[in-house]
């Protein structure tokens, strides 16, 4: 685990706000005892994760892309060639 203590406390208090946003449907399926606290996202997010990576074309057509993605510091990083058909 490589958060400091600061940037645990602002994914904690991201995660709180994002919860207390969802909507009563999504609180009904995903309830307080259902919810992880940011020490343990960071624990279960430990090395590279595959991500699917939505974004679109320059059409507006929707793409979803796998890319290999590392959550250090409390936020997600991932990179892909300037080839590929996600940068274009």
């Amino acid at each position: 685990m490589k958060e400091s203590p600061e940037e645990l406390d602002r994914l904690q208090m991201l995660l709180d706000a994002s919860h207390a946003r969802s909507t009563a449907h999504l609180r009904s399926i995903i309830d307080d005892h259902r919810t992880l606290s940011a020490d343990q996202v960071v624990a279960l997010m430990t090395g590279m994760k595959v991500l699917a990576l939505g974004t679109v074309t320059s059409r507006s057509e929707p793409r979803i892309s796998a890319v290999d993605g590392h959550f250090l510091h409390g936020t997600w990083t991932f990179s892909t060639a300037r080839d590929s058909a996600q940068a274009h």
